[in-house]
């Protein structure tokens, strides 16, 4: 089980260390916006990425939680999805000029 923790220099943001995988979760308005995911390469394709999501879905059981994604995430997210551990992925890269 990985653990939570508030980012010592943003506030909005609550990270997750589960030691070969990381998150960051960030907070706006009851929804949290999924960035700097990352799996351990030796790690990808044995679940972790997807416990870490569990994870964080129950941590944040009254969150809506979102993702944006790129070429080579594109497939862990559709999978993240179809699990019910996030409720959206969108297809643009957010802009997070808020959290900082």
């Amino acid at each position: 089980m990985g653990k939570f923790y508030p980012n010592p220099k943003f506030k909005t943001i609550t990270n997750y260390d589960g030691g070969d995988c990381i998150a960051w979760c960030i907070e706006k308005e009851g929804i949290i916006h999924m960035a700097n995911v990352w799996v351990h390469p030796e790690s990808r394709g044995d679940g972790k990425g997807m416990q870490m999501m569990e994870e964080i879905r129950n941590h944040f059981p009254n969150h809506q939680i979102i993702t944006d994604y790129n070429e080579t995430s594109q497939g862990f997210w559709k999978k993240v999805f179809e699990a019910g551990h996030i409720d959206e992925v969108v297809d643009h890269n957010f802009e997070f000029e808020w959290v900082y």
